[in-house]
């Protein structure tokens, strides 16, 4: 049985017969029992999102060495951050804002999936340098001087300090 906020493909016979797409199962349904589950999947068309029900053998679960990464793109995050909004309030969805995007970003079983390429796959979606991606991850200023090298210096500074 698949689980909720795993990834599957589905099988979208609307395309064709022989379509399958990344879908996410966003719930288990077990109204008749274990044994007979459904699932609500979310999946692209095209451009459009979809949402819907569906049976078990139209999902097929990833190989094990297949990875998924869920990607939830937040313009202006420390903005966000700054006024006391948590993160998992801000992706999830608890609090609504503007310039929120989503993405899956599939790693195929002969590619070695690292940070490195998933920064670079963010990159193309959203056009955010691999450097800014490092500046809001560790929270840090944005400036021309470097802002990721000072701030590292600057915290390394402050410990020695402590030390002496």
């Amino acid at each position: 049985m698949l689980s909720k906020h795993s990834f599957a493909t589905y099988n979208d016979r609307v395309v064709s017969l022989e379509t399958w797409v990344p879908c996410e199962i966003t719930g288990v349904h077990l109204d008749d029992g274990p044994e007979d589950p459904y699932y609500t999947i979310r999946f692209n068309r095209g451009e459009e999102s979809m949402e819907k029900q569906t049976q078990p053998d139209r999902l097929r679960a990833p190989p094990a060495a297949h990875l998924s990464v869920k990607v939830v793109y937040i313009k202006n995050l420390l903005n966000h951050l700054g006024k006391g909004w948590s993160e998992e309030a801000l992706a999830t969805g608890k609090v609504s804002v503007l310039g929120k995007d989503e993405a899956v970003f599939d790693f195929t079983p002969e590619e070695v999936a690292t940070v490195e390429k998933l920064a670079g796959r963010v990159e193309d979606e959203w056009g955010t340098a691999r450097v800014d991606q490092v500046r809001k991850a560790f929270g840090l200023r944005d400036d021309s001087s470097g802002g990721v090298i000072c701030a590292r210096k600057e915290r390394e500074g402050k410990a020695r300090e402590r030390k002496e």
